[in-house]
């Protein structure tokens, strides 16, 4: 029994805002191109990562989604010149509170969906992925990174809180109290420090960076999208949720698991003595 999956479209490429969209084999690769900028997170990057996220969330075809910047940066955070540029007529600093918490809130409505997207999401950083830009990062599944990456949260560098759900994501990944290490002081985290706390999945030469995480999402694209979906979003719950909660999700999702096509080809490959369609790495 073939398991259901549709027909793979032909490659196709394309410019937005502040990025360029590749699609091939049902792997789909944002990347940044904004250098001068170091990739800043100004609004057409925001509307950039917006489109992506509600073709991802559409498409029928994306088995996973990798995430990159310019060669020796990721992103620099936030787009200070936007933040200070409006002045009142006696050039003082436009203060638009209202304003700017529409705007995280909109901000916002992408962002959580990109976290829940029901298919993996890889983040390849070559460079500094600094404040905004380490919340993308960690918005992702998992981040492969070359030896020049480093992280930071320089938000109160500026005295700003840290956002785009950096107070959300980081504890639950390292825990409160090194989280706040990272959060407070604003100190720049090495690659190394990041891949001994569990953030930066695997390390390699910048030049190999994209095909780590491409092969990465090569492996995923083979799996079942229904399993890889569900196994990422209860566990994105599992922090939020209690025991019995969880095991009604769990006793759902299997049951819809192991009645998929998908489930069934990959027990007869298996009883036959094939390899499997999902292994890693493939």
């Amino acid at each position: 029994m073939q398991p259901a999956v549709s027909a793979i479209p032909a490659p196709v490429s394309r410019a937005l805002r502040k990025s360029t969209l590749s699609v091939s084999e049902g792997i789909a690769c944002l990347t940044m191109t904004d250098a001068p900028s170091r990739n800043a997170m100004t609004q057409d990057l925001k509307d950039d990562l917006d489109e992506v996220v509600r073709l991802a969330a559409s498409s029928d075809d994306w088995r996973a989604l990798v995430i990159t910047g310019s060669p020796g940066v990721f992103c620099a955070g936030g787009d200070l010149r936007a933040l200070t540029s409006r002045r009142n007529p006696d050039g003082s600093p436009v203060r638009d509170v209202e304003g700017i918490r529409r705007r995280m809130s909109r901000s916002h409505a992408w962002f959580e969906k990109l976290y829940n997207l029901e298919m993996p999401v890889i983040a390849a950083v070559d460079g500094p992925a600094f404040g905004a830009g380490f919340s993308l990062a960690l918005a992702c599944d998992f981040i492969v990174a070359s030896p020049r990456a480093s992280f930071c949260m320089a938000f109160n560098r500026i005295g700003a809180l840290p956002d785009l759900a950096a107070l959300y994501l980081l504890p639950r990944m390292i825990g409160q109290r090194r989280a706040k290490d990272i959060l407070m002081t604003a100190r720049v985290v090495s690659v190394e420090e990041a891949s001994t706390l569990g953030l930066v999945h695997s390390v390699h030469e910048p030049s190999a960076v994209i095909e780590a995480a491409m092969a990465m999402a090569r492996s995923f694209a083979q799996g079942s999208p229904q399993a890889l979906a569900m196994t990422k979003l209860f566990t994105n719950q599992s922090l939020e949720s209690d025991y019995a909660t969880m095991a009604r999700l769990e006793g759902t999702g299997q049951a819809a698991c192991l009645n998929s096509d998908y489930f069934f080809e990959a027990v007869a490959r298996f009883m036959d003595r094939k390899p499997p369609r999902f292994d890693w790495p493939h």
